[in-house]
């Protein structure tokens, strides 16, 4: 398979930023983002050092023989099982979490490779639980304690309250916040990204997961896996991350189209 010339991935990228800008003007009906694995090649670029981004769509085996093609769903639930889903567990456990929650969801992605069929019910309580501690992980938890805490110390301060209950009503309502917000954040996403994705993978419909945005699980594996980085190395582990997803991505169409 050809690789695409630097002329067709430029236009990939043309089109993707000009879809991001005209989404919010279309009615859903009438949104068509860029398909699979396009979408996804150009995120992944996005977020990658130019050294590496230059390569990708070489390494990826996109060329003009995918041009409007159908990409087997296969690929798809090759690289959630092999790379993805396992990449967030590990992503999670960085974060003191346990990953629990993605193991149903990589035993589907597993059953779909094989050529199983999976009902959308299934689907979308695997996903709805597997999505909620990804996202819930992904929320900036650090930042928004630290902000609300100092905040509320200085004003109960300001307010003549002493140090031993300035840090104690700044604990309780930092942590009030940050909880429920998480909460929120997680739950939101869930619902939207299950619902979506789980119509998606039952119907094996190319251009419903196309809408599903499946770069959104992307780049909260990215965020997740930055915040269980040290101070200071979030960029780096990032960039790390989005690699091992370009890999896999990479290793799924290999074996998919040349049988490696």
């Amino acid at each position: 398979m050809s690789a695409p010339t630097g002329e067709w991935f430029d236009e990939l990228i043309t089109r993707w930023n000009s879809d991001r800008k005209r989404q919010g003007d279309l009615a859903a009906s009438e949104y068509r983002p860029l398909a699979f694995p396009e979408q996804v090649m150009v995120v992944l670029a996005e977020n990658q050092p130019i050294d590496a981004a230059a390569v990708l769509p070489h390494r990826l085996h996109i060329g003009q023989e995918l041009r409007g093609m159908t990409v087997p769903f296969g690929i798809v639930h090759d690289w959630q099982a092999a790379t993805v889903i396992p990449l967030i567990r590990e992503a999670i456990e960085r974060c003191g979490g346990e990953g629990t929650a993605q193991g149903a969801l990589l035993g589907l992605h597993r059953r779909a490779a094989e050529g199983d069929l999976v009902v959308e019910s299934k689907w979308s309580q695997a996903l709805r639980l597997a999505l909620y501690e990804l996202y819930w992980h992904a929320y900036p938890h650090k930042a928004v304690y630290g902000e609300t805490y100092a905040r509320n110390h200085r004003l109960q301060r300001d307010r003549g309250a002493d140090e031993a209950t300035a840090v104690e009503v700044a604990q309780a309502v930092a942590d009030l916040k940050r909880t429920t917000h998480a909460r929120a954040f997680a739950e939101a996403n869930a619902a939207a990204n299950a619902r979506a994705l789980a119509a998606a993978y039952a119907r094996t419909d190319p251009v419903a997961f196309a809408k599903a945005l499946p770069f959104a699980q992307m780049h909260a594996c990215a965020r997740v896996w930055a915040a269980g980085s040290g101070p200071g190395q979030e960029a780096v582990a990032r960039a790390e991350c989005y690699r091992r997803l370009a890999d896999g991505l990479s290793a799924a169409l290999l074996r998919e189209f040349d049988g490696s």
